[in-house]
């Protein structure tokens, strides 16, 4: 056997032993003939590097689990990660087709909202104009929360832009479990106190700028 022929061999081996590797760190166990079939569709590939063409095969990430999503919520800053996890317990998911009401204006909430996929429009319908859009809710946010705080009723209409997945947590569960968990409910409170100031700041500016722009 000649030597350009050899080392050939062996470049061609070292490659798939080096795909071997990768496969069994990114996949784990993997059937014979599909870790063949990898391997050589690797080795194979002189003209491109082998790693390079890799993203391909990667396993698409999993979505935000429903801790994650709800540590990144002002009103749940204040919570460790066993307390999430009680909140993470009192979770459920609710589908939504698109155009379909999450709630109407009026209705009295019995439950919170955190988008885990898809878009929900919040509006208000103003006499003799229609609809006026708020707001477009993209994935991790929260709405809903004030109607499940205050028991009133919703001050507006949500309606989901497209297929839509939220996480809901019920008013009697939520309460329940402020009840059974005191220290957790003094961390909801004061983050409660914190967010609404913060609207009332943000909502005192706007009005300062309204009344400033009207008198010109």
């Amino acid at each position: 056997m000649s030597a350009t022929r050899a080392s050939g061999i062996g470049v061609a081996r070292n490659a798939t032993a080096m795909a071997n590797r990768d496969i069994d760190t990114r996949f784990g166990k993997v059937k014979t003939g599909s870790r063949r079939m990898m391997a050589q569709a690797i080795a194979l590939t002189p003209l491109l590097p082998w790693r390079e063409i890799w993203p391909s095969l990667t396993p698409v990430p999993t979505p935000p689990t429903a801790i994650e999503l709800l540590r990144a919520q002002a009103i749940f800053a204040g919570l460790d990660q066993d307390e999430l996890a009680l909140v993470g317990d009192i979770c459920r998911e609710q589908r939504f087709v698109s155009g379909e009401h999450v709630f109407r204006e009026g209705e009295i909430g019995d439950r919170l909202y955190l988008i885990v996929d898809g878009e929900v429009r919040v509006t208000r319908q103003i006499p003799g104009s229609g609809e006026e859009a708020l707001a477009v809710l993209k994935p991790g946010s929260l709405f809903g929360e004030m109607a499940v705080l205050d028991h009133g009723p919703r001050s507006t209409d949500a309606i989901a832009n497209r297929e839509t997945t939220c996480l809901t947590i019920l008013r009697s569960d939520f309460e329940l479990l402020l009840q059974r968990n005191r220290d957790m409910a003094v961390a909801v409170l004061w983050a409660v106190v914190r967010l609404v100031s913060k609207r009332l700041r943000a909502t005192n500016d706007s009005l300062q700028s309204f009344l400033a722009m009207s008198m010109f």
